[in-house]
């Protein structure tokens, strides 16, 4: 248990740092020079949605790595547990000490967490400088086709939605925070629902967001972007859609 614990006091603070950066523009906001298109809610307000991403992760982390090391070190927790670990764990289950421990499904999550922030992070460099959080269009944009736009046309997408569902999986799976104490029967269940609704929001918003930036490079780039479309029809999954 002892074990399980120590890595998971340095495994999650690897995920907080994916998910940084997964949910990071990286890039600073669109010059005078560019053209921005805004046709829906999120596109006005996208970077704060990845900074509520960003704090729940941060809360829920740091809860689940102190809660995780504590029961390792001083065993299961009990109704004479520090007012900190009662707080932090306001129903936990009765065998705690699933807390301190990792399973398979939680590796599960930690492979698709980090697989999704590594596509991201590849989407990055692919498009450098044209990778913004906003619908952008910059003076000297091109059509980018290589890395994983060789087989999506959407990869930055597909790459978050994989490490979203990896973040939900960690939080859901057994030894995760929100499995073991009950999270969603606590003061604490408004906060949880706040960020799947700010992720199902998000999957919703960027799914529609494709087509409208495949309408966009279809005006931009005409033949150019007919080529590449039929040489890459999925979107988002090869073979799927």
């Amino acid at each position: 248990m002892l074990t399980s614990a120590l890595f998971k006091l340095l495994v999650l603070p690897a995920v907080l740092i994916a998910h940084h950066y997964t949910t990071s523009p990286p890039v600073g906001p669109p010059g005078p020079n560019d053209r921005v298109y805004s046709w829906q809610i999120f596109d006005r307000c996208a970077r704060v949605v990845g900074l509520i991403c960003q704090l729940f992760v941060v809360f829920s982390l740091i809860c689940e790595s102190f809660l995780a090391v504590s029961i390792a070190f001083s065993g299961p927790m009990s109704p004479a547990s520090s007012g900190v670990e009662n707080t932090l764990c306001p129903h936990p289950r009765a065998d705690l000490t699933a807390l301190a421990t990792v399973s398979p499904l939680y590796l599960l999550a930690l492979v698709i967490v980090f697989v999704g922030c590594i596509g991201r992070l590849w989407c990055y460099n692919a498009l450098g400088h044209l990778f913004t959080y906003e619908v952008t269009l910059r003076p000297s944009h091109t059509l980018v086709t290589h890395g994983l736009y060789r087989w999506v046309r959407h990869p930055g997408y597909t790459s978050l939605f994989a490490h979203l569902a990896g973040m939900i999986l960690l939080h859901m799976a057994p030894g995760g925070w929100n499995h073991e104490c009950g999270i969603m029967n606590s003061m604490y269940a408004w906060f949880v629902g706040g960020w799947f609704f700010v992720i199902v929001f998000s999957v919703i918003s960027l799914s529609r967001r494709g087509e409208v930036e495949d309408s966009i490079l279809r005006a931009e780039f005409g033949i150019k972007w007919e080529q590449y479309r039929s040489a890459v029809p999925y979107k988002f999954v090869p073979g799927v859609i």
